[in-house]
């Protein structure tokens, strides 16, 4: 997609076209270019979701100071960021950074949830921020899932064509796909992020309860121009069984085995789900 289509359709989510004529060619672009209307739709689906939840909620000035700090510097570089590198996933990832709502959302997003989390939980949520993330990433990929706006790029529950399709499109570590019972393999998804690929996959269980599933290799965690996690979230999960969040009904856990980072996101609350998984990964 061109830049400054990008850059259009993200200042468009925001509400600050001016142009008349402009905002009446990108909204036919929208209808009529499918990459370009899922661009527009996950953007301001976004927006007005954190819009919806946290219209009452107070920014700390430690947090506005760093994304004023953070919308400062994104204007001089105009750095932008691929997460995912084809299909859905690309169109979802590719927009410029510079948009104070993106910035917030890489920034401020596990933050604004604080008030449903364990105090401990929300300390250490707060400390991911960054476009690498794996936190911040794995968190937008999820809510995109749900709303149905991200779709796998394998559709299997074979485990063995799962690992060949990661294999074949870039994973070089050996993924975990662990099979619990009453919970199926819906399919896989690679992402790129600074050149190297890896492994996501989705599941689904009764009703319509979804769990989506980011595994990555510790030292690509630890790396700060990789996923960069935070130190202090590394050395948390090297002393615990995992790490639960909570936002409402939809619950998150993180965990590592061996030489990988696990981040296992539902649209439901079940207190068996971490043991179900790391046992079925061991």
């Amino acid at each position: 997609m061109n830049k400054d289509i990008l850059e259009d359709i993200t200042a468009l989510a925001d509400k600050e076209i001016r142009d008349k004529s402009r905002e009446k060619v990108l909204f036919e672009l929208i209808r009529n270019d499918e990459e370009i209307g899922l661009e527009y739709e996950i953007q301001t689906g976004i927006k007005s979701l954190m819009r919806e939840r946290f219209a009452s909620g107070t920014c700390p000035t430690v947090l506005m100071q760093k994304i004023t700090s953070t919308l400062k510097n994104e204007t001089r570089t105009r750095k932008k960021y691929n997460l995912f590198s084809s299909g859905y996933f690309g169109a979802f990832s590719n927009h410029p950074v510079i948009a104070f709502a993106t910035v917030l959302l890489v920034l401020g997003f596990a933050y604004l949830y604080s008030d449903t989390f364990s105090d401990q939980a929300s300390d250490l949520i707060k400390l991911q921020s960054g476009e690498n993330n794996m936190y911040v990433q794995a968190s937008a990929n999820f809510s995109s899932i749900i709303a149905g706006k991200l779709l796998p790029q394998l559709s299997s529950s074979d485990i063995e064509e799962n690992k060949k399709f990661l294999h074949d499109s870039g994973v070089e570590y050996l993924p975990d796909l662990p099979t619990p019972h009453l919970w199926k393999l819906s399919g896989s998804v690679v992402s790129e992020c600074s050149g190297r690929k890896y492994a996501h996959n989705v599941y689904s269980g009764g009703g319509n309860q979804i769990i989506y599933l980011f595994q990555a290799e510790n030292v690509s965690c630890s790396n700060k121009n990789e996923l960069n996690l935070s130190r202090d979230l590394i050395d948390y999960l090297a002393g615990h069984s995992y790490l639960k969040v909570t936002d409402g009904e939809n619950c998150s856990y993180i965990w590592q085995n061996n030489d990988k980072i696990f981040m296992l996101f539902a649209n439901f609350d079940k207190e068996e789900l971490p043991s179900e998984f790391i046992s079925a990964s061991l």
